[in-house]
């Protein structure tokens, strides 16, 4: 009875060490990589965050004044306009982008002679092999 308890525990601590390498071996491929996205995702926003928070003009180093930038923001009479330029954009554009992509799709998916090249094209071109 007690072999059978120490090796199982064995067969356990076995298993253990192995998931432990595959997640060290994995992270090491993907270490690197992972670092790179978030540095060049995070960095610049926290950046961007200590500059609205100054007097910068990024020419010159600037004074921390604190909120006082979104204090101007609020009170600036373009602040409207500019929420309504983009909600117009975006109501034009969405829709007329759906609506392209969809018509597209339905092209490429009806039975017309040489439809083949037209889909097959892009993947072919694009894609390592031959």
């Amino acid at each position: 009875m007690a072999t059978t308890l120490d090796e199982a525990a064995i067969a356990r601590d076995a298993n253990r060490r192995i998931r432990r390498s595959d997640n060290i071996a994995g992270w090491a491929f993907a270490g690197p990589s992972v670092v790179i996205v978030l540095g060049l995702s995070f960095i610049p926003m926290i950046w961007a965050a200590y500059l609205s928070l100054t007097d910068s003009n990024l020419l010159s180093a600037g004074h921390f004044i604190g909120f006082a930038n979104y204090a101007a923001l609020a009170k600036d009479p373009m602040l409207r306009q500019a929420f309504t330029n983009t909600f117009l954009l975006a109501l034009m554009y969405l829709p007329i982008g759906l609506a392209a992509g969809l018509g597209v799709a339905i092209m490429l998916n009806q039975k017309i002679r040489l439809i083949g090249f037209y889909q097959r094209r892009p993947r072919d071109c694009c894609s390592g092999s031959s």
